[in-house]
């Protein structure tokens, strides 16, 4: 059991120094892209949302139906 124990450790830190990390600037561009692209889904989203409920508005005007408060 010991031995499997120490077997598995030695082949994880052989695993472990095979990684191949990203550099400073690749990681950098990287978070920049993903406010980028998290900010441009956020705009289109809320432009959807907003424009969805003055289009449900509009219906609910035009035929007289009564918006529910809340």
């Amino acid at each position: 059991m010991v031995e499997q124990l120490k077997r598995f450790l030695q082949e994880v830190r052989a695993e472990f120094y095979k990684i191949s990390w990203p550099s400073r600037m690749e990681t950098f561009g990287l978070t920049v892209l993903v406010i980028t692209m998290l900010t441009l889904l956020t705009l289109i989203l809320f432009f959807y949302d907003f424009a969805f409920g003055r289009a449900i508005g509009f219906l609910f005007e035009l035929f007289g139906v009564v918006r529910p408060t809340g």
